[in-house]
């Protein structure tokens, strides 16, 4: 029979091992740096067998949700895997049920980022944070002038504009300084580079640029205005590779670029406990 524990401090490199060769297709440095630095054994659950040995497991992240100017603090489940070999017996099941229920009694919502969103429905999740991704032609891009444009940029710099733009949105995840520095040293770790924009020595827009073989991806765009988002995307014109640029829901960006294709990305379901 199984049961659900915390993991202990010796089951890391483990744990690791399993992550990195089920999640290997959507690593690209992202597992060695998430077990450097964010990986902690009081917020990883595994379910075992008889023989406390491991069948399945999953990472809960604590954080604060700023909505409707209230902060609220939430629960976040990353990393859910089950080893091949216990697999379609019903053992994630069994795992998500049980530490949801210990989610229930201590935060108001609980989120998860799933490749399958539909799959976490009868666990009481939806989808409602959608992310419209603009597929962009470089060419059709504007040729704008570098200058603004810097490489080199202050982890404090980051978090004030991002406080700056989450203020037009009634939710969003709370970042401090040492948040941007952990973000900073995972694009570095998966290559990826932070492309800027300022004027007169004031920061006014950001891109988080991950290389792939056919595209670039800008997985996060932080700005003030149009002009200082079409000044980083004119930037990456020299590479020849279309842009998927990532932005929430409510930026409707058609405006500007009438010709990119649009997705809808279902990207994080939320439960209320």
């Amino acid at each position: 029979m199984a049961r659900l524990r915390r993991a202990k401090d010796e089951e890391k490199a483990l744990i690791y091992r399993w992550w990195k060769g089920i999640f290997a297709e959507d690593d690209g440095g992202h597992s060695d740096y998430y077990f450097e630095h964010y990986y902690q054994s009081k917020q990883s659950y595994v379910l075992v067998d008889e023989k406390d040995e491991l069948i399945s497991s999953c990472q809960v992240h604590t954080k604060t949700l700023m909505f409707n100017q209230k902060p609220l603090q939430v629960s976040l489940i990353v990393g859910v895997f089950t080893l091949p070999k216990y697999r379609k017996q019903g053992y994630m099941k069994e795992l998500l049920d049980k530490v949801i229920e210990i989610l229930e009694y201590r935060d108001t919502l609980t989120l998860i980022q799933a490749y399958v969103p539909h799959l976490y429905e009868p666990y009481g999740f939806k989808q409602i944070y959608v992310r419209n991704l603009f597929w962009l032609d470089v060419l059709s891009l504007p040729t704008v002038s570098p200058l603004g444009i810097t490489y080199n940029v202050s982890a404090l710099e980051l978090r004030d504009l991002y406080r700056q733009f989450t203020q037009h949105f009634t939710g969003y995840c709370v970042r401090n300084e040492q948040d941007f520095n952990l973000l900073l040293g995972e694009l570095t770790a998966m290559s990826g580079k932070l492309v800027a924009y300022q004027e007169d020595g004031k920061l006014l827009a950001y891109a988080f640029v991950y290389p792939h073989g056919d595209h670039l991806e800008i997985d996060e765009m932080v700005y003030l205005n149009s002009k200082a988002l079409v000044a980083i995307l004119g930037s990456l014109k020299s590479t020849n590779l279309p842009i998927r640029l990532a932005v929430s829901e409510k930026e409707d960006l058609r405006r500007l670029f009438p010709h990119a294709d649009l997705e809808r990305q279902a990207y994080t379901s939320v439960r209320a406990n």
